[in-house]
């Protein structure tokens, strides 16, 4: 993991809401599709 990056295990995903819970308890909701990643990407 590189520095200031935490693993994806540390934040819980919300299904009805479609967002991530970060460790500091901030909602993070999906923004948009990096189509290069072909992922999506949340803020």
């Amino acid at each position: 993991v590189r520095k200031g990056i935490l693993p994806k295990e540390s934040f819980i995903y919300r299904r009805q809401s479609d967002s991530f819970i970060c460790p500091e308890g901030e909602e993070l909701k999906r923004r948009n599709f990096n189509k290069k990643r072909q992922q999506f990407e949340y803020m």
